[in-house]
């Protein structure tokens, strides 16, 4: 006999969202704070480089790789970047369930949306509820489903429209089942240690960075890095490491002509077998094969 689902677990089962935009924002504001009153819509502000600060629900956090902000509708937020290292954000605009006005050109304008969105629920005793901020476990995963939702974003038709709604909700159940794993992720000192480590990673990709390098860097010990780590990105220095060593090197590869032994010499690898063994073990694909299939 199957249980009915309660009425709080039904509304997340009737969750059908519309995605309205999905923007590799590669060049936002730096310097000045951007602040925006209120968005009609829910927003997923992802961060995927870059180091700052962040308002949201009159709470401040930092900004590190990996962190990714739940913005309501009606939310006012507000943030700012540092300079260097140069911000990177992965950003959805969606309605969590498909309204009369969900079709109107991205933004909304100015007025008051005439029926206003179902919310994901804020309050924790609520099922369906999400907090406002998070800094994922698996964000390699986030970004690999974020690039696909990305793929399909403008395409039209039915098949496409049923493939954005199943990207985005999978990307809610991960923001769902990150907060249940891990919902005290890292204290803020802990938060400004691993920004700090990833800076140092990222200015450093083409150089033999070893984790003893990272935790002289941070002046903690590597017990203590590698379990901030773990917390708050799921994995290891070292594998987050080469993560993004092979992050960089796919951008080599997908918009570059630098032969693939010149691009593991840019990443950091000692060789190009080391290198191919690498990014064949993230990707599941060698480095060439990555190539043709970008070049089609």
């Amino acid at each position: 006999m199957q249980v009915p689902p309660s009425k709080t677990h039904q509304f997340c089962l009737n969750w059908s969202p519309y995605v309205r935009l999905v923007h590799d924002y590669r060049d936002p504001h730096v310097g000045a704070p951007y602040q925006s009153p209120a968005v009609p819509d829910h927003a997923l502000h992802y961060f995927k480089q870059g180091s700052g600060w962040y308002r949201n629900d009159g709470q401040v956090h930092a900004i590190s790789p990996g962190l990714v902000v739940l913005v309501r509708p009606g939310t006012p937020y507000e943030f700012q970047f540092e300079p260097d290292p140069p911000p990177h954000m992965l950003n959805t605009h969606f309605d969590l369930v498909e309204m009369e006005d969900s079709h109107h050109p991205f933004p909304y304008p100015a007025v008051q949306r005439r029926i206003p969105p179902p919310a994901i629920p804020a309050d924790p005793a609520v099922d369906g509820y999400l907090p406002s901020v998070q800094q994922l476990r698996d964000s390699l995963v986030y970004e690999q489903t974020f690039y696909r939702l990305h793929a399909v974003g403008t395409l039209p038709g039915l098949a496409y429209e049923l493939t954005r709604k199943a990207l985005l909700l999978e990307l809610l159940r991960m923001l769902h089942d990150n907060q249940r794993v891990s919902p005290h992720y890292v204290t803020p000192v802990h938060r400004e240690m691993l920004a700090a480590s990833v800076r140092f990673m990222q200015d450093r990709l083409e150089a033999p960075l070893t984790v003893a390098d990272i935790v002289a860097h941070v002046h903690v010990s590597r017990a203590l890095l590698a379990r901030c780590f773990r917390n708050a990105y799921g994995t290891s220095p070292a594998r987050y490491l080469a993560q993004l060593r092979i992050e960089k090197a796919k951008t080599e590869l997908t918009y570059g002509a630098r032969p693939i032994k010149e691009i593991a010499v840019a990443t950091g690898f000692a060789s190009v077998q080391h290198f191919t063994r690498v990014f064949h073990r993230l990707t599941g694909m060698p480095p060439a094969t990555f190539r043709r299939r970008h070049d089609a």
